[in-house]
């Protein structure tokens, strides 16, 4: 066996031999290394700052609402939004479906969907199955500029006014930013919460905002009208209704609280605007524009408060990273898919920029969007395979799982196969870092896992948390797809570092983004200072004209975070948390730490439980993940959502085939296998002893937005796991200290 893969191996070196002057004269590697080898950031009055870009300005104008005029009028006849038609659901939990018939809507079976509910464990929620068209319509920016002008009107009709702030709760598809669109172009402010953010974090949000008219899907529209009497100010619910879905008549009713179906909204407009067109006030680059209520990863959702102007710096800002650093030969023929939460500011910055560079955007869903997806009918193709982007964002929890299928299915291969992969990854990574592309490993063992995200993909770009160095570099060569690390916050528009093309360091987090300011704060408690050699450290401060307003109604919280430039009075500082590691060659930014992750030891050491999350990770037997650091003592443990395909195959090689879920993840041959597991991954990629886990708890649940235990982008919520595992979390903490 190993004779096969030297001999293998050695094939390929005679073949580099042979062919290496013939691809030296077609790739041009010296150009490359140029490139990857330049410095990509300065000091400049001691802040670092991007090279110049070479991104022309994208917007000449002062505020988001001229932006969008200009935008739909410059390209009224191009290609702009698509989406992918609904023909039908497919209830195959209960042998039925429906589908459309001569525009009826048709029903074979009659279901009642109700949640059942199991002791302790969350209930899972059921979804219909979605018969997709196998191909996008689209509506060209002539056609958005009239869908959002019919908006405008109708709004307008039914009382929203300038200023006016409107809470927008849906999930992410194109009526999403029509409707964003029409509120921030009449002067409105838009109200932005996760559609999985739950009744509670709702109430909290529209009392703070005294907020009167709210849209929303008719899920959450039962339950704001059936706990109306908690809302004093709400008035109007307008209701987005899906074609197979509940009817609005079927709403619960609240007192003084009317509601107003989304499409005959759009239809009144179009009928007054027709008729009678309103001139709206036009809004001024301090109004504000956009509240974005964070997910609450650390605690109660905050608004964070943007004004007209600070959105076009921000897409300005954007507009390089795309130019400069994705698409450096740009022809206006690009598509996008849009699929991540627009309620969070990765996605909704990605969709601003786009919308105003002309670059199409089509639709799909997190349940669509791959093979696989919980709500893709049989037979029906996933989103990525029937738009095939060129661009897509991703968060670092989704990578991670792709690379867990990956190497799941690896793990099934003989011995031989699994090592011409790994040495296929690392020459692939060795030969792009010298400038070299390989085509031919590319075409015969990495096609595959190409098209997995659709054959013209090129770039990924991944944020909201840090991905992994180990993930990074696998998915990147196994994929052989550009995967572009970012950084920034919802406070700064998602807008402070981005890697490039050309960047090919692992595990970091690129260098500023063109008119972005970045310095670093010493913090001595966890013995991280600028000073610090051969790399300085600290915590990030960003600043640009692009931050937030502030937090709505926290002026406290609000002075704590930022604060104004000495010297520029247009510029502000946000105050990040985050620490970070400056390589002073290149001027590239690295994420270490989160002070509010770090935590001190009995014996006054400092651990990270980020940095010890990302790396158990990458245990084959790991899907997400929560450290937990108990008080008075100098050990961790971890509560694991498991992988359940690679936990079923373990299950069924131990004989434990016919056990219920919660009974099997307690067993305790499972949970040894688990730990032995996640020990050697531990000390493979470096924790320390302290850092690798005593023990573990294996949940039976599945840690979705729904559940309250993850965030809408899959951050882990700590003190809603720690509360909901209590119990179990304190009989293993103990179990661990008697050890």
């Amino acid at each position: 066996m190993s004779a096969a893969f030297y001999l293998i191996r050695a094939v390929i070196s005679i073949y580099d031999i042979i062919s290496y002057p013939i691809y030296f004269l077609i790739d041009k590697p010296w150009r490359v290394k140029e490139e990857i080898e330049r410095p990509r950031s300065k000091v400049r009055n001691g802040t670092w700052v991007a090279e110049t870009s070479k991104a022309a300005k994208l917007l000449a104008c002062s505020t988001m609402a001229e932006a969008i005029e200009i935008t739909v009028k410059e390209k009224q006849h191009k290609q702009c939004l698509g989406y992918r038609k609904v023909l039908g659901i497919e209830t195959s939990h209960t042998n039925g479906f429906i589908f459309e018939c001569n525009g009826k809507t048709q029903d074979n079976k009659n279901n009642n969907n109700h949640k059942k509910h199991s002791n302790g464990v969350i209930p899972k929620k059921t979804m219909p199955k979605k018969i997709l068209d196998n191909k996008y319509t689209w509506l060209t920016y002539g056609d958005v500029n009239d869908r959002i002008l019919n908006l405008m009107h109708g709004l307008s009709y039914h009382g929203v006014k300038y200023l006016d702030k409107v809470v927008l709760i849906l999930e992410t598809r194109m009526e999403w930013s029509l409707t964003a669109y029409a509120l921030i172009r009449m002067g409105s402010t838009l109200c932005t919460m996760f559609s999985t953010l739950g009744l509670d974090g709702y109430v909290v949000g529209i009392n703070e905002l005294d907020c009167e008219t709210i849209i929303t899907n008719y899920e959450n529209a039962h339950k704001l009208l059936s706990h109306a009497s908690k809302i004093s100010k709400m008035k109007k619910i307008i209701v987005f209704q899906d074609k197979f879905g509940p009817q609005i008549t079927e709403l619960p009713n609240a007192e003084g609280v009317e509601v107003i179906d989304f499409l005959e909204l759009e239809s009144k407009g179009k009928e007054i605007r027709e008729r009678n067109d309103i001139t709206f006030e036009k809004p001024r680059p301090d109004d504000l524009a956009l509240i974005m209520y964070t997910s609450g990863t650390t605690g109660v959702p905050k608004g964070v408060m943007f004004t007209q102007s600070a959105l076009v710096h921000a897409i300005n800002y954007a507009w390089t990273v795309v130019v400069d650093r994705v698409f450096p030969r740009f022809n206006g023929t690009e598509v996008y898919m849009a699929y991540l939460p627009l309620a969070h500011i990765f996605e909704f910055m990605m969709e601003s920029t786009i919308f105003h560079g002309g670059i199409s955007n089509g639709y799909g869903s997190p349940f669509t969007v791959l093979e696989g997806g919980l709500q893709l009918a049989k037979d029906c193709l996933p989103d990525v395979r029937v738009l095939n982007p060129n661009l897509m964002v991703a968060v670092p929890l989704v990578l991670e799982r792709i690379k867990g299928k990956i190497k799941g299915v690896l793990a099934q291969k003989s011995p031989i196969a699994r090592r011409l992969v790994q040495f296929a990854v690392e020459y692939k990574n060795s030969w792009n870092a010298r400038g070299h592309k390989t085509r031919l490993i590319d075409s015969l063992l990495f096609k595959k896992t190409h098209d997995v995200l659709g054959k013209n993909l090129t770039s990924l770009i991944v944020g909201s948390a840090p991905l992994s160095e180990d993930t990074h570099r696998f998915l990147r060569s196994i994929m052989n797809v550009a995967i572009i690390q970012g950084y920034g916050t919802t406070e700064t528009h998602a807008l402070a570092t981005s890697q490039d093309l050309y960047d090919f360091r692992f595990g970091t987090v690129g260098f500023p983004i063109s008119e972005v300011k970045l310095n670093i704060r010493d913090w001595h408690e966890g013995r991280y200072t600028a000073q610090d050699y051969p790399h300085p450290r600290g915590e990030l401060l960003i600043g640009g004209r692009h931050l937030s307003h502030g937090y709505f109604n926290r002026p406290e919280e609000t002075k704590e975070a930022f604060f104004v430039d000495h010297d520029d009075p247009t510029i502000k500082w946000f105050v990040s948390g985050d620490i970070v590691e400056v390589d002073q060659v290149n001027g590239g930014f690295k994420i270490i730490d989160r002070k509010k992750d770090l935590v001190k030891l009995q014996n006054g050491e400092f651990i990270s439980l980020g940095k010890i999350e990302a790396i158990l990770k990458d245990d084959l037997f790991v899907d997400n993940v929560m450290v937990v650091v108990p008080s008075l003592h100098n050990f961790v443990v971890a509560v694991v959502l498991p992988d359940k395909e690679q936990t079923s195959k373990l299950v069924e090689k131990l004989g434990l085939r016919d056990s219920a879920p919660q009974t099997l993840y307690s067993d305790e041959k499972i949970g040894q296998e688990v730990l032995s597991s996640i020990q050697q991954t531990s000390a493979r990629l470096g924790l320390n002893k302290i850092e690798t886990p005593r023990k573990v708890f294996i949940v039976p649940d599945d840690w979705t937005p729904d559940s309250g235990l993850v965030t809408p982008s899959l951050k882990i919520r700590r003190k809603a796991i720690h509360h909901f595992y209590k119990s179990q979390i304190d009989r293993v903490i103990s179990e661990a200290a008697g050890k």
